[in-house]
């Protein structure tokens, strides 16, 4: 970098690398045998909002588009992860997505059935009332019909299976397996719980003024990233 009476400029002969740059490059590569690894690695790269801390309005646009895209490579991801019976895996992207977007209700969903693919349908279960719960005390409404029907569905099966006794409930190994798979899934439960008190406390300190409006994520199958 050079500096020449009021002018700042980069030097030509400097490495630079820019982050937004590498981000999107990453994205843009659409070789089927390495998408995911590209998919993960911008994932990784994405460390929060675009110049986080300024508010001029200048930077909204940029701000959002980049957030956009990092939810879309997360849900890339988790349907590639579903669609490879990975659910351990999409339970963890569903997560990060619900971080940084409490109320996108498809993804609630998509979670649910995650949880429901493990058989831990109660782990499912309470995720359909912490969001409806959630949804209640912060826009007053009821979860979308599609949700309710699929919860009904978990309740049901729940059910059945509590009827006919759990398979494998006599073996040592797989009651070790669901103990661990229990408190892995209790840690995630709490870490979404923390991110979304957060995200509460700053609308309330914004004085958002959300009561009675559906937000828009809600079953919108956002595709995002930052």
């Amino acid at each position: 970098m050079t500096e020449a009476g009021q002018s700042v400029q980069f030097s030509g002969l400097a490495a630079l690398s820019i982050d937004f740059e590498n981000f999107d490059a990453l994205l843009a590569y659409r070789q089927e045998a390495t998408r995911m690894a590209s998919l993960r690695s911008a994932v990784e790269l994405y460390k929060g909002e675009l110049l986080a801390g300024i508010d001029d309005t200048w930077c909204t646009y940029h701000r959002e588009l980049y957030r956009t895209r990092y939810l879309s490579a997360l849900e890339e991801m988790i349907d590639r992860e579903v669609g490879a019976a990975h659910w351990l895996q999409a339970v963890d992207l569903c997560i990060r997505f619900l971080i940084e977007d409490p109320f996108a209700e498809h993804m609630h969903c998509k979670l649910m059935n995650a949880y429901r693919q493990m058989g831990n349908r109660v782990a499912a279960m309470r995720q359909f009332q912490l969001y409806r719960e959630r949804l209640e005390h912060a826009f007053e409404i009821a979860p979308m019909a599609e949700t309710i029907a699929l919860f009904a569905t978990i309740v049901r099966e729940h059910a059945a299976v509590a009827r006919g006794g759990e398979r494998g409930a006599r073996d040592p190994a797989a009651s070790t397996t669901r103990v661990r798979l229990s408190q892995a899934l209790g840690r995630i439960r709490r870490d979404i719980e923390r991110a979304t008190d957060a995200f509460e406390y700053s609308v309330a300190q914004a004085g958002t003024s959300v009561r009675g409006n559906r937000p828009s994520s809600q079953k919108s199958n956002t595709t995002s990233t930052s």
